[in-house]
């Protein structure tokens, strides 16, 4: 794959957690202040094409979006679609702000999983976001840390998540001509992450691009892991929970590789996982990316 973007090298950690190197976050990232982990997909290189510009956006929830952020996702963007990834629990505590104009349609993923009477502990884990020690603890728990090194997994191949997915796609074929889509778990790295993967995949990039821009989401959520890597680094306690903490703070491209590996193991390929799994037709990718993809 020819790479546009520069690449930023990243300081390996003894677990190998983070990635070796990820394409510039500044290049993707977008401005929508009060809006975490904001950025795109224009520029990417695909083949002979690359992703059109303002059109196909990744971020964290719009809880806390400004002012400004909503009247550029109107005016700039045109965005015809807020696409949720969340619970009906987050959704409840952090409500969407409304882009005027927008259609908003909720695929729920997780659901099952964070329900608040069954998972305590897993629901506690991501609403202590500010509470370092107390998360700590938490992840000291093999409830938790089993759960955190499941989540991509259940992610990919539970099937009520994967129709919520297939949803989701069938909604970007059916994105008017013009506008803009925008798709969000709480803090656009996990649930967010890997619809965006799907999307690439969708538009027929390579696992090095669908990884990087996977693992650029540890850039913006860089001080939420360090701190914590630290607090468990006071405790002796780094080295065995590194892993957990990337999964709950950033991202594990690992743990996103030994998925994918899993794909190819059930499905022989990612693009058959789209087509078998997601019910996504070659007619219907080929309208993604006549849509999608310009010429370069």
């Amino acid at each position: 794959m020819t790479v546009l973007l520069a690449l930023v090298v990243l300081a390996s950690c003894k677990s190998g957690t983070e990635p070796a190197s990820i394409p510039q976050f500044e290049a993707q990232a977008i401005d929508l202040p009060g809006v975490p982990n904001a950025r795109q997909f224009g520029g990417y290189v695909i083949g002979d094409r690359q992703v059109r510009m303002d059109v196909l956006l990744r971020t964290g929830a719009l809880a806390n979006a400004s002012e400004e952020a909503l009247q550029s996702l109107h005016d700039r963007y045109k965005l015809a679609l807020v696409a949720d990834f969340r619970t009906s629990q987050e959704r409840g505590k952090f409500a969407d702000r409304i882009v005027e104009g927008t259609r908003y349609v909720w695929f729920p993923v997780l659901e099952k999983l964070l329900k608040v009477e069954d998972n305590a502990d897993m629901e506690a884990v991501h609403i202590n976001k500010d509470n370092p020690s107390f998360t700590l603890e938490l992840l000291k728990r093999p409830a938790v840390q089993k759960y955190l090194r499941s989540t991509y997994d259940t992610i990919v191949f539970d099937e009520d998540y994967q129709r919520s997915y297939a949803a989701f796609l069938d909604s970007l074929v059916a994105l008017p001509e013009g506008r803009a889509a925008l798709w969000h778990c709480s803090h656009g790295k996990d649930r967010g992450g890997w619809g965006s993967a799907f999307v690439l995949a969708a538009l027929g990039a390579d696992r090095e691009l669908i990884v990087a821009d996977f693992g650029m989401s540890n850039i913006p959520y860089a001080k939420d892991i360090d701190e914590l890597v630290s607090l468990a680094q006071s405790e002796g306690l780094a080295d065995e929970m590194r892993e957990d903490i990337y999964l709950l703070r950033g991202v594990s491209v690992p743990s996103f590789e030994k998925t994918l590996d899993s794909i190819d193991v059930r499905y022989g390929s990612l693009d058959n996982y789209l087509e078998q799994a997601l019910l996504l037709t070659p007619e219907e990718r080929a309208v993604m990316q006549d849509k999608f993809l310009v010429s370069r």
